[in-house]
């Protein structure tokens, strides 16, 4: 699946917009400190693994659908705005609890999690890279590249679980 061209391609892209989100949001952080102050808390959240999972499913299948049908523009929105909220979340963080708690709170299930909203984000750009692939008339072996879309979606829905699993009963009680 990963040598498939049409697939790992639009991950890629969905990876850096991404990434290049989270070093935004880092960088923007600093000025949202004043208008936050000492509200920020991480000792009185309630959210239960079910809710988490509920969440992240709606967020992934969301994306999934969003992305597809907008041949990929709510891909950069949606991993442009996660990952800025991500970014800010973290500077945050770390500037009032400390490295070591951001990265107890977050790495644990954003190890698993992160790569389900790249993941999921490219869906769009993949149909894109089909359709620009089907105009230049190049060979396209659609049963291989379903059989490998419905593996991906699957296992980024596996990966949900686990995400949620990990952030419901480890990453909330780490500090």
């Amino acid at each position: 699946m990963f040598k498939n061209k049409l697939i790992t391609t639009p991950l890629i892209i969905s990876a850096v917009i991404f990434i290049v989100s989270v070093l935004v949001g880092l960088y923007l952080y600093d000025g949202l400190i004043p208008l936050v102050g000492d509200e920020v808390t991480i000792d009185n959240i309630e959210i239960g693994t079910i809710d988490i999972l509920k969440n992240n499913l709606l967020v992934i299948l969301s994306n999934i659908f969003f992305s597809i049908v907008t041949f990929g523009i709510y891909g950069v929105i949606s991993n442009s705005f996660n990952g800025i909220i991500l970014g800010v979340t973290m500077g945050l963080a770390y500037n009032k609890f400390g490295l070591k708690t951001v990265l107890l709170r977050i790495l644990p299930h954003g190890i698993v999690e992160i790569p389900t909203i790249i993941v999921s984000t490219a869906f769009g750009f993949i149909v894109v890279s089909v359709i620009i692939n089907l105009i230049k008339k190049k060979s396209i072996n659609i049963n291989k590249l379903l059989a490998e879309i419905v593996i991906l979606i699957v296992s980024t829905l596996l990966l949900v679980v686990v995400a949620a699993l990990i952030e419901g009963n480890i990453s909330m009680f780490l500090s």
